[in-house]
């Protein structure tokens, strides 16, 4: 995490947030000032406990505290976008997913309509119908009841994570 947070382009963010580069008159003290700054920082803590130190020392307490606080809110904007781009490729997949159940279920429907439009004389004479045919109609009509609820699952799951994006 410290790899990622402390990387170049996050520092050069941070240089311009906590105004650093108001004292910088060319390109080379911009480079050295970017170059100290991602010696100087320091990120400690527990993964496990998901608790972390940032630590930066400057004579001027105030700068310290506006890069510490720049870091900080670098770190949360970086982590609430990887949770949104999480959210919308779930939301996509959730989507993608529904979208199939969709098409299944109607497939399914489509065979039951053409099983019925084709087996209806039979199943109207009773005995001469072949047993058969009542245990497909069986099948048919449970492969689009679990289809149905997969269908409602899934759009159920997709709106959850639609309103935990909004």
């Amino acid at each position: 995490m410290s790899r990622t947070l402390i990387s170049r382009p996050n520092v050069e963010k941070l240089v311009r947030m906590a105004d650093l580069d108001l004292r910088v008159k060319s390109n080379s003290e911009r480079e050295e000032l970017i170059d100290n700054l991602m010696k100087m920082l320091q990120l400690g803590g527990n993964v496990s406990t998901n608790l972390y130190i940032i630590s930066f020392r400057d004579a001027n307490p105030e700068q310290a505290k506006n890069v510490v606080q720049s870091l900080l809110t670098i770190f949360v904007e970086s982590s609430l976008g990887d949770k949104r781009q999480d959210t919308r490729a779930a939301v996509k997949f959730l989507d993608d997913q529904i979208k199939r159940y969709e098409e299944s279920l109607l497939a399914a429907e489509s065979r039951l309509k053409e099983f019925k439009l084709k087996y209806i004389g039979i199943a109207g004479q009773g005995t001469q119908g072949s047993p058969d045919y009542f245990g497909k109609m069986a099948k048919l009509g449970d492969d689009i009841e679990n289809a149905k609820l997969e269908l409602r699952a899934a759009e159920e799951s997709r709106d959850a994570y639609r309103r935990e994006l909004t």
